[in-house]
């Protein structure tokens, strides 16, 4: 898996960030609805709520957000990408390579990914959608994630190893759950039975490989 860490001048948000430019915003996950829809959770914090909700209700590049979860330091809202937040995403692209999104956050009014892709040729598309949308990629690092779920060590499938990488870019597995299990299987493309079956067999293996103590002879 390569890995990509770069930075975006993205439209998404642009007019509410620059409302309240002091809140700071982190994207908890991207979820492709569809072909044509693209929803987005995210957090906010460090800023005026009251002018930030007023601010996103006027943005014309999010659909009018719902609000998740309230906490002290912070806000999770969920919207979907309209206009030129959805034309310039690049979220649809990363799926289509069979990418993997880590984290997206603000950094100096940009919007800073870390990615994983799976070969050179996903990282090509990955320029060419950005080229063809108008965008400049701020490359920050590149290089090649050691493999460290591989048959050598823990005897995953490839199939195995896939469902996990999945719980975890959707949030299948974080207290409280971010995703249900129809998500997975659809991010998957099968049935919920077969993701049950193929994760639970995942985590298995894991656990024998790495907590179980090795049998004696």
């Amino acid at each position: 898996m390569l890995v990509l860490e770069f930075s975006l001048q993205l439209p998404m948000l642009q007019p509410t960030r620059e409302t309240v430019p002091e809140m700071q915003l982190r994207v908890e996950r991207f979820d492709a609805i569809d072909e044509t829809r693209v929803r987005v959770l995210f957090w906010a914090s460090g800023g005026d709520f009251d002018a930030f909700e007023a601010a996103l209700a006027e943005d014309e590049t999010v659909a009018p957000p719902s609000r998740s979860t309230e906490l002290e330091d912070g806000r999770l809202y969920q919207t979907e990408l309209l206009g030129e937040g959805l034309r310039t995403s690049i979220y649809p692209t990363i799926v289509d390579v069979g990418g993997v999104v880590y984290e997206v956050s603000i950094e100096r009014q940009k919007w800073r990914f870390s990615v994983g892709l799976p070969d050179h040729r996903a990282v090509e598309q990955i320029y060419e959608v950005c080229e063809h949308n108008g965008l400049t990629l701020d490359l920050h690092r590149r290089y090649e994630q050691q493999d460290v779920t591989d048959s050598s060590r823990f005897g995953l499938t490839a199939a195995q190893r896939e469902v996990q990488e999945a719980a975890l870019a959707i949030g299948y597995l974080e207290i409280p759950r971010q995703s249900s299990l129809s998500e997975l299987a659809d991010r998957l493309g099968i049935s919920e039975n077969a993701a049950s079956e193929r994760f639970r067999r995942a985590a298995k293996r894991l656990v024998e490989s790495t907590i179980r103590p090795p049998a004696e002879n």
